[in-house]
């Protein structure tokens, strides 16, 4: 449930930029005549024996073969196949591959932007469960997703890719950059409202968590790779003068985060729409700036500020309360949500002076 937010223009429009063979058949298998049965004691010869033919073993069907993947596909089966005619299944997933996608990018293009994006994927769902393990269950489902680039989402397409709860899946919108770049949040949601025994409450800690984990906690290839990709020259050139970038010469996904949670709540963003991450679309005021509540933060904000809190109070405090209504904040953390926050801003700016981030 992630979405853009676009400000100051100069800087935001830099960082909103972040963010096998088929089977052959089976070989025949030679088929021996019946030997003969025993002759009877008679002076006439034997008739010859009848057999049936045996009929030979029927080849396997197989596989479609996509131009621009490396991985073997499977044709799907009922009714979704018209519109999903052919599904991919990695470890952690199950992708449905849409048919109106590959009409609209081209075959090959799709699933060029799928292979680019399958060489991240399971490394990051991977690292993700582990880092959650204490909280989620052992055993993971693989969780179904499906591309959805051409607008069928009736307005959920707004977001760059979304989690259905009461269908456990992932739909993903726009394009594969999109997809990379919001794809391992989306897969922190699977996680954190289903994959347990207490699932996470909305707002605060489940965008917050969110966030945390794919741009805080965990590397996030898929985003780091996909935003080099996007990137021109030019743009990767001004962030790293902003000292945004990784070793790698990647956006940095922490360094962009705790570089936007500063933007959005300075001067320089009064006036600029943001999502909160209650999904409600605001315009950032001075008094947002001074005072906002835990509801109408942007994403940006809940992810640094969940960073802030593991780092002050230790993951196990945080996660395990991570069902919690956040107006019982004090109860856990010895502070109410506008205490949090301004002990949070301090801590953002200086995380920012350590790494060194430039703005302007």
């Amino acid at each position: 449930m992630k979405k853009s937010f676009r400000a100051a223009a100069a800087l935001l429009a830099l960082i909103l930029c972040l963010s096998c063979t088929a089977c052959g058949g089976a070989a025949e298998v030679p088929v021996e005549a019946p030997s003969p049965a025993p002759a009877e004691e008679s002076a006439e010869a034997p008739a010859p024996q009848q057999t049936e033919e045996t009929p030979a073993p029927q080849q396997e069907e197989e596989a479609p073969v996509l131009p621009g993947l490396s991985r073997q596909v499977e044709a799907a089966e009922g009714p979704s196949a018209v519109s999903y005619p052919y599904i991919l299944r990695t470890e952690g997933a199950v992708w449905h591959l849409s048919a109106d996608d590959m009409e609209l990018l081209g075959q090959e293009k799709y699933c060029t932007g799928l292979e680019l994006l399958l060489q991240d994927q399971e490394a990051d769902f991977a690292e993700a469960r582990t880092l959650l393990a204490p909280w989620i269950w052992e055993e993971i489902p693989p969780i179904d997703i499906y591309t959805d680039f051409c607008g069928h989402a009736e307005g959920d397409e707004i977001f760059g890719a979304f989690y259905y709860g009461s269908r456990r899946e992932i739909r993903l919108f726009h394009d594969w950059d999109f997809a990379a770049r919001s794809l391992l949040h989306e897969y922190v949601h699977y996680l954190s409202f289903t994959c347990t025994d207490r699932p996470i409450s909305e707002g605060l800690f489940g965008e917050g968590v969110a966030e945390y984990v794919s741009h805080f906690a965990c590397r996030n290839r898929m985003d780091r790779n996909a935003s080099k990709r996007a990137l021109s020259p030019e743009e990767l050139q001004m962030a790293a003068e902003c000292h945004l970038l990784d070793e790698d010469g990647c956006m940095d996904p922490r360094r962009t985060y705790l570089y936007n949670a500063e933007i959005i709540r300075s001067p320089m963003a009064l006036g600029a729409k943001y999502n909160t991450i209650t999904s409600a679309v605001m315009t950032r005021d001075e008094r947002l700036n001074e005072s906002p509540s835990y509801t109408t933060i942007s994403y940006y904000e809940a992810g640094a500020m969940m960073a802030f809190l593991v780092e002050s109070f230790g993951e196990e405090q945080v996660f395990s309360h991570w069902g919690m209504d956040p107006f019982d904040l004090k109860e856990v953390f010895g502070k109410d949500f506008g205490e949090l926050y301004q002990e949070w801003a301090v801590w953002n700016r200086t995380q920012c002076n350590a790494l060194g981030i430039s703005f302007g």
